[in-house]
């Protein structure tokens, strides 16, 4: 009888630890939608199922995988203001922001893969569509992307304000309803990236001094476009885009050995969400 009382509570030991070891592995792969305090790492398989802001610093390491599921459990989000390009884009509205999460990280962004290695930013969905999750946005100067694979968002990478040692280098950046580098005003170092399917533009520049070169931009709407600052752009290259490098009379670039190959005028290529899609040319 008493053997009998030892293999029961041994295996009740058992079970309880594996339960532990098992809680704290889909712990590990699963990182709910909230607000983070402090600095993380991430490894492994992340699954993002509302918008997640980390106050502080996040390094993902080599091979992590982060899942966005196609939904936002915090209901969170703000509309975007309309831009004569965006008006009629559904997924600029407070509907959509509510039902799309995002990673967002107020200090430094570390993603450093490795070519054997790399990390992967996607679509949770079985089937991704162009903007299943909403962008990867950090503030912290001194932040590095590097060796990833971004994917399946409405705005990719998208850095704060003044960052001028910030670099994006040698990432895959695909299937972007909207641009899929949203430099704005951090004045970055992005290069050596491959970008394509991009329903605005690979790149766009608002402001700052960032230096872009070495780029290969291909199947998207625009190439390069700069609305303002004095951004270095050099030894790019765009094929068929329905239009190269953008120019607007606020912006000072320095421009030099970018190659433009543009689209065929009839070019019926779109990006669609819903019932709404930009074409090469136009919006529809």
């Amino acid at each position: 009888m008493k053997k009998i009382i030892l293999i029961v509570g041994l295996i009740i030991i058992a079970l309880a630890i594996g339960t532990y070891f098992y809680r704290q592995a889909t712990k590990s792969r699963q990182r709910p939608s909230e607000v983070i305090m402090g600095n993380q790492t991430w490894s492994g398989e992340k699954l993002i199922t509302g918008d997640v802001y980390i106050e502080g610093n996040l390094t993902v390491l080599p091979g992590t995988i982060v899942r966005f599921a196609v939904g936002d459990d915090q209901n969170s989000g703000e509309e975007i203001e309309p831009d004569g390009f965006n008006n009629s884009d559904p997924t600029r509205l407070l509907k959509y922001e509510k039902t799309h999460s995002g990673l967002y990280v107020t200090g430094k962004l570390t993603a450093v893969g490795t070519p054997d290695k790399q990390i992967i930013f996607t679509s949770a969905a079985k089937e991704p569509n162009y903007a299943d999750w909403v962008s990867l946005g950090f503030g912290g100067d001194g932040s590095i992307i590097e060796h990833c694979i971004v994917e399946w968002s409405r705005n990719s990478i998208t850095p704060g304000r003044n960052q001028p040692n910030t670099i994006i280098r040698n990432n895959v950046i695909r299937n972007t309803f909207w641009g899929a580098i949203g430099a704005g005003f951090s004045g970055a170092h992005i290069y050596n990236n491959e970008i394509w399917e991009a329903g605005h533009e690979g790149i766009d520049v608002q402001g700052g001094n960032p230096i872009i070169e070495n780029n290969v931009i291909y199947d998207s709407h625009s190439g390069i476009v700069i609305l303002k600052g004095s951004a270095t752009v050099r030894n790019n290259t765009m094929i068929n885009v329905g239009g190269g490098v953008h120019v607007d009379d606020r912006a000072t670039p320095t421009l030099k050995n970018n190659s433009v190959e543009l689209a065929p005028k009839d070019s019926t290529k779109e990006w669609r969400y819903g019932d709404f899609a930009y074409t090469m040319r136009k919006e529809k």
